[in-house]
């Protein structure tokens, strides 16, 4: 069967579709041509492929009003043998079955062997639902598998296995509405009047951006990771966030002048520690032996003033610990600094000050850890209480102890805090 539609594609549609990657994203603005681009996709890889595929969308509505709809438009009815409405299934001449179903209940797309699937808004769609449907891409027939979304972008697992650049092996396009020239100028202008710069950035752009309700709107990906080269002649300090459930320790470089950024007291994150279960005896043994791995010279340990309080059932605190494996640990009893918006703020003037420099920046290898430092940066919100947003970020056990650690770190070695050293 020939497929010949009238579609000329738009330029993020044609990188879409000449990207040979086996699982791929369509990173879109809205009125970009996503939900084309991935109808005439699904259609090629039904054609080709010699295996059932699956469309799917977040909700049946979904699925029915935008995605299925598009998906009938562009499919020529001679290419269709019979339809089971009730099965919800095409089956084309072919003799290759198309499935449909939405993703709000993953356990319905359990039970069939894919040779490719479309997963519209996936931003929507679950990270459980994705991996299931990742699951079924082993038809045993099929000349190839593959898997395609389309989406406005999200932070979740989109970013996770597109965004971030991780996985070698995902594809990832991002078109901009302005790249669609059958869209009339005025609806580009009221888009800008109508749109936050963050929310334009996800909406019309396609970029992976943290949206309104984030605390650290300044962090950027592209400026704030980057390969640090590890200086052998400067110590090698570690912030730490104690707690037996999911402590974290990062472990950074600090300079009072750093050449390579041209700036004053500038922290370089180059890795870290976030362990599930942990007592400090072993956490502290962890952070030793991390530190004699990778040859570093041992520094400072900034950590929680809370860590000084004696255990009632021991008799010893964490800090005490820390100092039995030899730490020198530093903290601060400052009402003001130890106050959480005001070591937010902090942390926001070090990613980007109003003289627009940044004096902190972290190892690209941080990008791999889903509890770590740059994912709780990304992600974590201010809650919304009654209409209004908190001045204290989420406190959601699992990225707050990551952010925690930096925050200590932060604070106390600003010039002029006091910080009490042990």
């Amino acid at each position: 069967m020939n497929l010949n539609i009238d579609y000329t594609p738009l330029p993020g549609q044609y990188s879409f579709h000449t990207d040979p990657s086996r699982i791929k994203l369509y990173s879109g603005g809205v009125g970009s041509g996503k939900t084309l681009a991935g109808s005439i996709e699904s259609l090629a890889l039904a054609l080709e492929c010699g295996g059932d595929g699956l469309i799917c969308a977040p909700t049946w509505s979904i699925l029915k009003r935008v995605t299925l709809r598009a998906f009938l438009e562009i499919l020529p009815r001679q290419f269709i043998r019979e339809e089971h409405k009730q099965e919800r299934r095409i089956t084309l001449m072919n003799g290759s079955n198309i499935w449909y179903g939405s993703t709000d209940q993953p356990y319905t797309l359990e039970g069939v062997n894919l040779a490719w699937f479309w997963c519209d808004e996936a931003r929507y769609t679950s990270k459980e639902s994705f991996e299931i449907l990742l699951a079924r891409l082993r038809c045993p027939r099929a000349s190839k598998h593959s898997g395609i979304l389309t989406s406005t972008p999200s932070m979740g697992y989109l970013y996770d296995e597109f965004g971030s650049r991780l996985n070698e092996k995902r594809g990832l396009t991002i078109a901009s509405t302005s790249e669609n020239h059958h869209l009339p100028q005025s609806f580009i202008d009221d888009l800008k009047e109508s749109y936050s710069e963050s929310l334009y950035a996800s909406y019309v752009d396609g970029q992976f951006v943290q949206l309104t309700g984030g605390v650290f709107p300044n962090f950027d990906s592209n400026l704030h990771v980057c390969n640090l080269i590890h200086n052998p002649q400067v110590a090698v300090d570690v912030a730490i966030d104690f707690g037996y459930r999911r402590p974290a320790a990062i472990f950074f470089q600090y300079f009072p002048y750093c050449h390579e950024h041209q700036t004053e007291h500038c922290i370089h994150c180059l890795d870290e520690l976030t362990p599930d279960n942990t007592p400090t005896s072993k956490l502290s043994k962890m952070c030793k032996a991390h530190m004699m791995r990778h040859h570093w010279i041992r520094g400072t340990a900034y950590v929680d003033p809370a860590g000084a309080a004696k255990s009632p059932v021991v008799g010893w605190s964490d800090i005490d610990v820390m100092e039995s494996d030899l730490w020198k640990c530093t903290f601060n009893y400052s009402p003001t600094l130890r106050h959480i918006p005001h070591g937010i703020e902090m942390i926001r003037k070090k990613l980007k000050n109003m003289a627009g420099r940044t004096s902190l920046y972290f190892h690209k290898r941080l990008l791999g850890n889903k509890r770590g430092i740059i994912r709780a940066i990304q992600l974590t919100e201010y809650p919304e209480r009654r209409g209004e947003l908190s001045e204290k970020p989420n406190k959601d056990g699992i990225y707050d102890h990551s952010l925690d650690a930096l925050r200590y770190a932060v604070v106390n070695l600003e010039p002029g805090t006091g910080a009490k050293v042990l």
